[in-house]
């Protein structure tokens, strides 16, 4: 049964409301694939911002490996320094030189810090001061809490492999800590100490590692997602405003040109039922942009008056269809009419 706007609507309307039904579907593959490329984007910028944070603190734990380095050269270039022998600096039992342990006229002992000794006590500083830990270290090492950890393990065997640096995030402590490593070359000055080991000039002597905590790095990372996800958030949110707008704007526009084509489907129907139903001859032509004057079509009752099936002269100019009127007034005024919409009675009879 067919309620009483069904029944009103013709196959035109009906046809404009599956149109205005098939918008939905759009809209929603647009809005899915607007949030996918948001979600993409965010995630992007999530990549970035974590790769970001880590080139930061590598680089930080780079700039603190290159200063233990400047620090080891300055001392070995003095063949080591002497320090006064306090409850913090006990002679090296470690290093094996002459004159290791020597006292000044006024009777201050003295110990030579040779640049490994000097390293490992910049270290505690900087791990007092900063939270940063360097840690000297070796496959091979003369003092056993020089050993290497199972990570610094790992660094060691890889510089024998031709790594020239390794970096990662690990757990210390139950922290998240940045940690690096680079090898430490046997130089012309190391030989002092190490040359008993067998150790030459550009050997790998072992390490130097550094651990940086993540908690200052990782709350800027945080801060900046934080911005990431307000930004692409209202940025997605914006998306969908404007999906939702273009497709209201867009329903509206299938709605009016299908009530217009339904209203122009109306008047046709109503036009070709008069025209077919009247008792008068008429003949339908169309005026082209050439001048030229086609005939289109005729109704029943001019085929009856005529007695001749108008059908086979469908397209074809007013002179073609109807020779007769070559060269008439007939003819032009038929063209004034079609092109200025004027009107004009006649009456022709055979």
């Amino acid at each position: 049964m067919l309620t009483s706007a069904d029944a009103r609507m013709g196959p035109k309307s009906k046809e404009t409301r599956a149109h205005l039904i098939s918008v939905k579907p759009y809209a929603w593959s647009v809005g899915i694939i607007w949030s996918l490329v948001v979600a993409g984007s965010l995630l992007w910028a999530r990549y970035q911002t974590r790769q970001g944070t880590l080139e930061v603190a590598s680089s930080q734990a780079r700039v603190a490996f290159e200063k233990d380095i400047t620090y080891r050269r300055w001392n070995a270039s003095h063949g080591g320094v002497y320090v006064p022998v306090n409850e913090k600096t006990a002679p090296n039992p470690y290093l094996q030189v002459p004159e290791r342990d020597v006292t000044t006229t006024s009777g201050v002992a003295l110990t030579m810090m040779n640049p490994a000794y000097m390293t490992r006590q910049v270290h505690e500083l900087a791990a007092e001061a900063y939270g940063i830990q360097g840690h000297i270290t070796s496959l091979d090492p003369i003092r056993p809490a020089n050993a290497p950890d199972a990570w610094e393990t790992k660094a060691l065997e890889a510089f024998r492999a031709g790594v020239k640096e390794v970096g990662s995030v690990e757990a210390m402590r139950g922290e998240s800590t940045f940690r690096l490593m680079r090898p430490l070359m046997v130089e012309e000055s190391c030989l002092k100490c190490h040359a008993a080991q067998g150790y030459q000039v550009g050997d790998i002597r072992g390490g130097i590692s550094v651990s940086l905590p993540m908690a200052p790095y990782l709350a800027v990372e945080h801060s900046q997602i934080r911005t990431l996800l307000l930004g692409h958030g209202l940025l997605w949110l914006c998306g969908l405003a404007g999906i939702w707008f273009g497709t209201r704007r867009l329903g509206q526009y299938i709605t009016e040109r299908g009530l217009a084509e339904e209203a122009l489907y109306r008047s046709e129907e109503r036009f070709r039922r008069v025209v077919e139903s009247s008792p008068m001859g008429i003949h339908m032509y169309r005026l082209e942009l050439d001048g030229r004057l086609v005939f289109t079509g005729a109704n029943p009752s001019a085929d009856a008056m005529l007695g001749i099936d108008h059908q086979g002269l469908v397209g074809k100019t007013i002179e073609e269809a109807f020779p007769a009127l070559q060269h008439t007034e007939v003819a032009e005024r038929y063209r004034e009419v079609c092109g200025a919409g004027a009107h004009w009675q006649t009456e022709q009879i055979d």
